[in-house]
Protein backbone atom coordinates (compact mmCIF):
# COMPACT_ATOMS: atom_id res chain seq x y z
CA UNK A 1 0.00 0.00 0.00
CA UNK A 2 1.25 3.34 -0.88
CA UNK A 3 -0.29 6.49 1.07
CA UNK A 4 0.36 9.90 -1.37
CA UNK A 5 0.31 12.66 1.77
CA UNK A 6 1.50 15.39 -0.82
CA UNK A 7 1.67 15.88 -4.65
CA UNK A 8 4.74 17.54 -6.55
CA UNK A 9 3.50 21.37 -5.61
CA UNK A 10 2.73 20.55 -2.01
CA UNK A 11 -0.75 20.89 -2.17
CA UNK A 12 -3.27 17.94 -1.41
CA UNK A 13 -3.10 15.39 -3.80
CA UNK A 14 -6.19 14.67 -6.16
CA UNK A 15 -7.56 11.60 -7.59
CA UNK A 16 -6.16 12.79 -10.86
CA UNK A 17 -2.38 13.11 -9.54
CA UNK A 18 -2.60 9.52 -7.58
CA UNK A 19 -3.48 8.07 -11.16
CA UNK A 20 -0.94 10.28 -13.22
CA UNK A 21 1.29 8.91 -10.27
CA UNK A 22 0.28 5.01 -10.31
CA UNK A 23 0.78 5.32 -13.85
CA UNK A 24 4.08 7.08 -14.07
CA UNK A 25 6.18 4.47 -11.48
CA UNK A 26 3.50 1.29 -13.02
CA UNK A 27 2.31 0.87 -9.58
CA UNK A 28 -0.24 -2.43 -9.48
CA UNK A 29 -0.78 -2.06 -5.52
CA UNK A 30 -3.55 0.29 -3.49
CA UNK A 31 -2.55 3.53 -3.18
CA UNK A 32 -4.35 5.79 -0.85
CA UNK A 33 -4.10 9.82 -0.62
CA UNK A 34 -4.48 12.13 2.63
CA UNK A 35 -6.42 14.94 1.16
CA UNK A 36 -7.23 16.48 4.47
CA UNK A 37 -3.71 16.34 5.36
CA UNK A 38 -4.63 14.35 8.52
CA UNK A 39 -0.91 12.61 8.43
CA UNK A 40 1.18 16.12 7.50
CA UNK A 41 3.16 14.84 10.85
CA UNK A 42 5.08 11.80 8.95
CA UNK A 43 6.55 14.52 5.98
CA UNK A 44 6.15 17.09 3.49
CA UNK A 45 6.16 17.85 -0.02
CA UNK A 46 5.28 14.24 -2.04
CA UNK A 47 6.20 12.44 0.69
CA UNK A 48 5.74 8.47 -0.17
CA UNK A 49 4.73 6.36 3.14
CA UNK A 50 5.19 2.44 2.41
CA UNK A 51 3.21 0.18 4.41
CA UNK A 52 3.63 -3.62 4.88
CA UNK A 53 1.24 -5.89 5.47
CA UNK A 54 0.35 -5.10 9.02
CA UNK A 55 0.30 -1.10 8.65
CA UNK A 56 3.90 -0.47 9.64
CA UNK A 57 5.62 1.85 7.95
CA UNK A 58 8.66 0.53 6.41
CA UNK A 59 9.83 3.32 3.96
CA UNK A 60 9.57 7.26 4.22
CA UNK A 61 10.28 8.38 0.98
CA UNK A 62 10.33 12.26 -0.12
CA UNK A 63 9.92 13.18 -3.47
CA UNK A 64 8.84 10.96 -6.63
CA UNK A 65 11.66 8.86 -7.50
CA UNK A 66 12.96 5.24 -8.46
CA UNK A 67 13.82 5.24 -4.73
CA UNK A 68 9.56 4.38 -4.20
CA UNK A 69 9.40 1.63 -6.78
CA UNK A 70 13.07 0.35 -4.99
CA UNK A 71 11.52 0.05 -1.71
CA UNK A 72 8.39 -1.19 -2.71
CA UNK A 73 10.04 -3.95 -4.30
CA UNK A 74 12.18 -4.46 -1.27
CA UNK A 75 8.93 -4.96 0.78
CA UNK A 76 7.39 -7.32 -1.50
CA UNK A 77 10.36 -9.90 -1.85
CA UNK A 78 9.86 -10.04 1.62
CA UNK A 79 7.85 -13.10 3.26
CA UNK A 80 5.51 -13.27 6.01
CA UNK A 81 6.77 -12.26 9.55
CA UNK A 82 10.33 -10.83 7.65
CA UNK A 83 10.85 -7.07 7.39
CA UNK A 84 13.02 -5.30 4.62
CA UNK A 85 13.78 -2.10 6.97
CA UNK A 86 14.15 -1.42 10.45
CA UNK A 87 10.47 0.76 10.01
CA UNK A 88 8.87 -2.91 10.33
CA UNK A 89 9.96 -3.57 13.61
CA UNK A 90 8.79 -1.96 16.83
CA UNK A 91 10.85 0.33 18.43
CA UNK A 92 12.94 -2.04 20.88
CA UNK A 93 13.82 -4.53 17.46
CA UNK A 94 15.76 -4.05 14.70
CA UNK A 95 15.44 -5.78 10.82
CA UNK A 96 18.23 -8.47 11.33
CA UNK A 97 19.50 -11.61 9.26
CA UNK A 98 17.73 -14.90 10.96
CA UNK A 99 20.52 -16.95 12.51
CA UNK A 100 20.66 -19.18 9.20
CA UNK A 101 20.60 -16.30 7.59
CA UNK A 102 18.06 -16.74 4.62
CA UNK A 103 16.00 -14.20 5.81
CA UNK A 104 16.21 -10.83 7.68
CA UNK A 105 13.64 -10.82 10.93
CA UNK A 106 12.54 -7.93 13.49
CA UNK A 107 14.67 -8.80 16.56
CA UNK A 108 15.64 -7.52 20.28
CA UNK A 109 19.35 -7.04 20.87
CA UNK A 110 20.75 -8.39 23.69
CA UNK A 111 23.84 -9.25 25.78
CA UNK A 112 24.93 -12.66 25.58
CA UNK A 113 26.52 -12.44 29.36
CA UNK A 114 23.58 -11.05 30.66
CA UNK A 115 21.75 -13.49 33.24
CA UNK A 116 18.06 -13.51 31.34
CA UNK A 117 19.06 -11.55 27.76
CA UNK A 118 15.82 -12.35 26.10
CA UNK A 119 12.10 -13.07 26.75
CA UNK A 120 10.58 -15.94 27.94
CA UNK A 121 11.52 -18.54 24.98
CA UNK A 122 14.16 -16.67 23.41
CA UNK A 123 17.75 -17.07 22.89
CA UNK A 124 20.38 -14.40 22.75
CA UNK A 125 21.77 -15.50 19.19
CA UNK A 126 25.55 -13.77 18.84
CA UNK A 127 26.72 -13.76 15.41
CA UNK A 128 30.27 -14.23 16.53
CA UNK A 129 31.15 -17.27 18.27
CA UNK A 130 31.69 -16.06 21.95
CA UNK A 131 30.38 -12.82 21.25
CA UNK A 132 29.12 -10.80 23.53
CA UNK A 133 26.31 -9.05 21.74
CA UNK A 134 23.72 -10.51 20.01
CA UNK A 135 20.02 -10.63 18.85
CA UNK A 136 16.73 -12.66 20.76
CA UNK A 137 15.48 -15.34 18.58
CA UNK A 138 13.31 -18.05 19.05
CA UNK A 139 15.00 -21.25 20.04
CA UNK A 140 13.42 -23.12 16.87
CA UNK A 141 15.26 -20.48 14.64
CA UNK A 142 19.02 -21.04 16.15
CA UNK A 143 20.89 -23.45 13.75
Amino acid sequence: MIVLLYDNQGQAPTQAFCQAYKQQYNIQIPLYFDAQHQMKVYGEHETNLILNESGRIVARIIGGSNQVYSAIEAELAVGEGECSTAFACSAEESCLPSPTGDAKVCAELCKTTAEAPCPSGGVCYSYTPGGDNGACFPADMIP
